[in-house]
Order: structure tokens, then C-alpha cells, then sequence
């Protein structure tokens, strides 16, 4: 019985993992949208265009990290935030000159 509680923690702490609504938004308009399943300390891929490459990963205790690559800079940004309940939202944007990028991904 013991072993069997421990398993069960341990596969719970190891295989935890969220579902998300994902898009990413080019100057406020709707280029990708998708849903996600993440596991723990995973890099998951949300989506791909030609402005952006974006990423999540869930991190312990319902902490994500919303990561995006923008070839047109060569840059990458970060957003880090806790999603604990559906609907809390995690969103990273980038505005320059030549566009606006949005980010986000609520928890299902």
C-alpha cells in the first residue's frame, strides 16, 4: 500500500500537466489559434507563423512559462504566471516598429 501511495504521488508530481487555449495575435489580428496539452517541464509547441514561434511550459505548482521567438528581430520574450483556476489568462506582447505580437494562453 505504501509503495502504491508513493507511485501515485510521484506520477503525479512527474506526469502533471494542464490543458490551454492558445493564439497568437499579429497587429490585433487572430493568426493562430490552438489547444494545447502541456506536461511538467516540457517545452510545448503552441504555433508557428511567419512573425512568431511560440512555446509553453508548465513549471511546479501551476506556474507556466509563455516563451516566443521573433525571427524579424532575432529576439525571444518571456512571460512567467501562475494559472491555477479555468479562464486565468498568461499573455506575453512585443511591439516595434514594424508590428504588434500578443501572445496568451488561458487555462481550460
Amino acid at each position: 500500500m505504501k509503495l502504491f501511495v508513493l507511485f501515485s504521488f510521484f506520477a503525479s508530481s512527474v506526469f502533471a500537466s494542464g490543458r490551454v487555449s492558445c493564439e497568437i495575435r499579429v497587429d490585433d489580428s487572430k493568426v493562430f489559434s490552438k489547444q494545447v496539452e502541456t506536461t511538467l517541464k516540457t517545452k510545448v509547441l503552441i504555433g508557428e507563423t511567419d512573425s512568431v514561434t511560440a512555446y509553453i511550459t508548465a513549471n511546479a505548482d501551476d506556474s507556466y512559462a509563455l516563451e516566443a521567438y521573433i525571427p524579424e528581430n532575432d529576439s525571444r520574450i518571456y512571460a512567467t504566471g501562475i494559472l491555477k483556476v479555468r479562464n486565468d489568462k498568461l499573455t506575453v506582447s512585443m511591439w516595434g516598429r514594424g508590428s504588434l505580437i500578443d501572445v496568451s494562453c488561458d487555462l481550460m
